[in-house]
């Protein structure tokens, strides 16, 4: 995220639509987010899904699920949106 990220829902989502040119998020070690907090996870999922639809340009969000970002579980992508 940029230095000017507010660290808060309404900033991400800022963030994720104001940013030029296609854009790919990669989200990483949720699993424990989403476990201990799962309304913000929701809420960050919602976030994800309301700023692809309202991009100009593209936006991917990849939720790794495995190691190829540094995970123990198979090597795997889920796409969001």
């Amino acid at each position: 995220m940029p230095e000017w990220f507010g660290r808060n829902w309404d900033a991400l989502a800022d963030c994720l639509t104001d940013l030029p040119g296609p854009v790919t998020l990669v989200v990483t070690g949720w699993r424990q987010y989403a476990t201990a907090h799962p309304r913000e996870w929701r809420t960050a999922q919602d976030v994800f899904a309301a700023a692809v639809d309202q991009r100009p340009t593209r936006l991917m969000v990849l939720v790794a699920l495995g190691t190829a970002f540094g995970g123990s579980d198979e090597t795997a992508a889920a796409s969001l949106g």
